[in-house]
């Protein structure tokens, strides 16, 4: 999305993806963003000028990601999982 002038949204490019995002978060120098879904993560490489992303993944998880963090020195991103348990 781009925002516009007018604080409006504008979409730049669809993406179609396995499922709504348990978790995404960007890279602290802008550089990636990083998106789990139930069962598979994505990446994508933002572009520093028009902010149009370009996908890197997906990449197949073991479990399903519930989750995403980004270390501080930005050189591992880390996902969790949630077990969600329904008392009947």
């Amino acid at each position: 999305m781009r925002i516009n002038a007018n604080c409006s949204l504008s979409a730049l490019r669809m993406f179609t993806v396995p499922g709504s995002p348990s978790g995404m978060k960007i890279t602290s120098n802008g550089d990636y963003l990083i998106a789990a879904y139930i069962g598979q993560v994505d990446s994508f490489k933002i572009d520093p000028i028009t902010g149009d992303l370009t996908e890197l993944g997906p990449f197949k998880t073991q479990g399903a990601a519930a989750g995403v963090e980004i270390t501080c020195e930005q050189h591992h991103c880390v996902l969790w999982r949630c077990r969600i348990e329904h008392a009947g």
